[in-house]
């Protein structure tokens, strides 16, 4: 009987109903190593992540090489925030698995989290290598990105997207990429799927959520007050801050005290204005989001 509550457990958690899954564990009577490992993996998708750890290492403990729990083990080591217990977790998978290419790729990951870009590149490639792709285009994205190539990013991310359109790290880099350059529909777009391809992870649920608000049309006219075109960041801010810049220092240099005091106040009003608006639409798209979402 208890294999029967396993099995619906597992099939409660492929389809994201943790709280099933745990109803079910919650019927055995024999504690065995699938079961600890299906409560782990039912709690890391709760985001029960301290508590996913514990059942991870009280089952490690029989099953020292485990692929199955090293990851997941590693994962929640990773949300946990202890990136260096992440990291000796997944050096031992590497060690025991070599030819495993999402190992690679969490390593990667957990390497980027580090600031160890030479390491991290070096995951990147060998995983593509694993998986038999030709041109490394999310590390060609990544690798840009922090070299602060947006415009680049974008491209090789997109690439990437024509080779792997199921893959939800390369989704969720076209988000971050896309939000930064300011195009939150398409940034939603993209976190909208990399959720969708991985459910239970905690950050593409945050991700979406923020840029819900973002891309609330209440909110969205102060993006465009300070971004009118995508290729000129932050240019009509420049420009005003020139503009009175110019004023100011042209009444101190006539001893035209008006002049600099009226181009001060005006441009003090202006910012405190601008500041004022963002913050206001924000907090404004964020309230009309949760009513939105509570009234669904």
């Amino acid at each position: 009987m208890d294999e029967q509550y396993l099995d619906i457990a597992e099939h409660f958690l492929r389809i994201e109903n943790p709280k099933r899954a745990l109803e079910e564990l919650d019927k055995i009577n024999q504690f065995s190593h699938t079961y600890w490992y299906l409560r782990a993996w039912a709690n890391y998708k709760l985001k029960n992540f301290q508590q996913a750890k514990e059942f991870l290492l009280k089952v490690l403990e029989d099953n020292p090489d485990d692929l199955q729990i090293l990851y997941l083990l590693t994962q929640s080591e990773r949300q946990l925030g202890n990136l260096k217990s992440a990291e000796q977790h997944i050096s031992k998978l590497i060690e025991l698995y070599p030819e495993h290419a999402s190992t690679r790729e969490l390593y990667a990951i957990i390497m980027m989290k580090l600031n160890r870009h030479s390491a991290m590149k070096k995951a990147f490639a060998e995983a593509k290598r694993l998986r038999g792709e030709s041109q490394n285009n999310l590390l060609n994205a990544t690798t840009a990105s922090m070299r602060g190539k947006l415009k680049e990013a974008i491209g090789s991310i997109e690439q990437a997207l024509l080779d792997r359109p199921e893959d939800h790290l390369a989704h969720n880099l076209a988000a971050k990429y896309y939000q930064q350059n300011w195009q939150y529909g398409k940034a939603l777009k993209h976190a909208i799927y990399a959720l969708r391809l991985e459910p239970s992870e905690p950050s593409y649920q945050k991700h979406v959520r923020r840029l819900k608000v973002l891309n609330n049309p209440i909110h969205k006219p102060f993006a465009q007050i300070i971004y009118l075109n995508k290729s000129y960041r932050y240019m009509p801010v420049i420009i005003l801050a020139s503009i009175f810049t110019i004023i100011f220092l042209y009444g101190i240099f006539t001893n035209n005290s008006v002049i600099s005091v009226t181009a001060l106040s005006i441009a003090i009003n202006i910012f405190i204005s601008f500041v004022v608006y963002g913050f206001a639409s924000f907090i404004i798209a964020t309230i009309y989001q949760v009513i939105k979402k509570t009234s669904l």
